[in-house]
């Protein structure tokens, strides 16, 4: 069966099906052997173990077209850096390091100011440069 990692808890992947049923999963012991994590949106192979279908354990991932390590997430379609104009204060470095760190993985992000009503024209401007 095919499906599309939605949570992952303690080792535990919760798969989400083509009809939209969720099953527990667990990774096979290869992945860990090969050094790959499996992560929330890696689109997966996997067979069932439970009888009534409600456990299973995932076989092989198929292709991711992103990967970010923090967090395990893949496949990203979107990135949207959301960030308060005031209390707290912008941290441009951190805003920064997102922002790069979507264009490394070839996604267009998207940047969202929060509370730009409790800042004047002046300073909205300057967070916009």
């Amino acid at each position: 069966m095919r499906g599309l990692i939605v949570k992952g808890i303690g080792g535990f992947y919760y798969v989400k099906t083509e009809d939209g049923k969720v099953i527990e999963t667990r990774g096979r012991g290869i992945f860990k052997k090969d050094g790959m994590t499996l992560c929330v949106g890696d689109e997966v192979e996997f067979e069932l173990t439970a009888e009534d279908g409600a456990k299973g354990v995932i076989n092989s991932i198929f292709p991711r077209k992103n990967h970010f390590d923090r967090p395990p997430i893949s496949n990203v379609d979107m990135f949207i850096v959301v960030f308060a104009a005031k209390n707290p204060k912008p941290n441009y470095p951190v805003i920064d390091k997102f922002l790069i760190n979507a264009q490394l993985n070839g996604i267009e992000p998207v940047i969202c100011i929060n509370k730009s009503d409790l800042v004047s024209e002046e300073e909205m401007e300057e967070i916009r440069d």
